[in-house]
């Protein structure tokens, strides 16, 4: 399944204090839209065994860039391991490629016909170690050619379904974690650990050094498999997603799946920075496309923010999970004149956004309250988003009439 990413990511057009970065970390690039045109680049990364057939991934990169080491987002499908194609990811990439990202998005082996136990078991194996065949690429491709210029210190994964079941275990799961036996029983038969899947130089590089992880509805198939170090998560799901559950559930008769509030319970007991929104009431699609659901994935975004940004451009690592508290408060809601704005404390402007996610307005406020009227509006729905002190607080709603 398809999913348009632009109007989720359209929300990242935030603003954050500008820093130097030999990674372009400006206090724009990875967080708005810097470039308005990029190019795709199909490249083989792995011949799978037994297959023997070649494995394709998609490159995005920005059109005109001119930075030297650059940050990787490699995006997994989802599609119950049975269907899907790297073209349903190229929203994600898409939208992440013009705030300067290097984005990718995998094909990987699928699962033909209707698998026993054993037979999905197999599958997810197979998918995991294509997964981290491609992500070697990057680190071959650095080592040589370099010609996709990565900064392979700061490569993230991510996965809706099951992708998010892919990039989950591959980036958590390692030897000693208490695994069914039935599944250690495969990830052995596929070459470790480590997988199979590539030539004996993609062998060579490290898999293990994952910075962070975006996962959306997402499981594993146990919980305790974090560490102290492990990459940041950044999860969000809905409560009521009867595919993968948010919970603990038994999935297809096959094995327990745990799903993201879980995952995030054991994950804080390691201390794993993170971030994770839970969305009542949503289901496995829902959460992307329900409007009247906007609101929890545009506080899932802000909450993602204060994990994400600063690691990748080591501005200084914030330990909360939340944006920082501005109370807002606006009156009279709904509207159909002049509306009042209030801050709990000096703002410098307010960011204004439709529900697709565009940011139509910027205002300079420099004060503890602003007047909009309702009369330049289109009649709607809209989020309003203070920025005090260089970070942007928890959003608004605003209904004009």
């Amino acid at each position: 399944m398809r999913i348009t990413f632009v109007f989720i990511l359209a929300f990242w057009s935030l603003w954050v204090i500008a820093q130097e970065s030999p990674i372009g970390c400006d206090g724009k690039r990875y967080i708005e839209y810097v470039f308005s045109d990029y190019t795709v680049t199909s490249v083989k990364y792995a011949r799978p065994i037994p297959e023997n057939f070649d494995l394709y991934m998609d490159v995005y990169q920005p059109k005109g860039d001119v930075v030297e080491r650059r940050p990787l987002i490699l995006f997994v499908h989802g599609g119950g391991f049975l269907s899907g194609s790297k073209a349903d990811m190229s929203g994600f990439c898409i939208d992440f490629v013009k705030r300067g990202f290097v984005t990718a998005s995998i094909d990987y082996r699928l699962i033909f016909g209707i698998p026993d136990k054993a037979g999905f078991i197999r599958g997810v194996v197979k998918a995991m170690n294509d997964f981290k065949a491609s992500y070697r690429f990057f680190k071959s491709d650095a080592a040589g050619p370099n010609i996709f210029r990565i900064d392979t210190t700061k490569m993230m994964v991510g996965g809706y379904s099951a992708g998010a079941v892919t990039v989950l275990h591959s980036a958590y799961l390692d030897r000693g974690d208490p695994i069914p036996d039935f599944i250690l029983d495969e990830i052995n038969a596929q070459g470790g650990f480590k997988g199979n899947t590539g030539d004996a130089e993609n062998l060579s590089h490290d898999e293990q050094d994952i910075l962070g992880v975006f996962n959306f509805a997402g499981a594993t198939f146990t919980p305790d498999l974090f560490d102290e170090g492990d990459p940041f998560l950044m999860s969000y799901h809905g409560d009521a997603d009867t595919s993968v559950p948010i919970d603990s559930a038994n999935f297809f008769d096959i094995t327990t799946a745990y799903g993201s509030r879980v995952l995030h319970t054991w994950a804080a007991l390691k201390g794993i920075p993170q971030a994770l929104e839970v969305v009542p009431g949503g289901g496995h699609t829902e959460i992307f496309t329900d409007p009247n659901l906007f609101p929890y994935l545009v506080e899932y975004i802000f909450k993602a923010i204060n994990v994400y940004y600063p690691r990748i451009c080591e501005t200084g690592v914030g330990t909360t999970d939340a944006a920082p508290e501005v109370i807002t408060t606006v009156y009279p809601n709904p509207a159909s004149d002049y509306v009042k704005v209030s801050f709990g404390q000096h703002v410098e402007r307010l960011l204004i956004y439709d529900v697709t996610g565009q940011m139509i307005q910027s205002i300079q406020v420099h004060g503890r309250e602003v007047e909009l009227d309702s009369q330049k509006f289109n009649a709607g729905m809209y989020f309003i988003v203070p920025v005090a002190a260089g970070k942007t607080g928890r959003p608004a709603k605003v209904v004009f009439k």
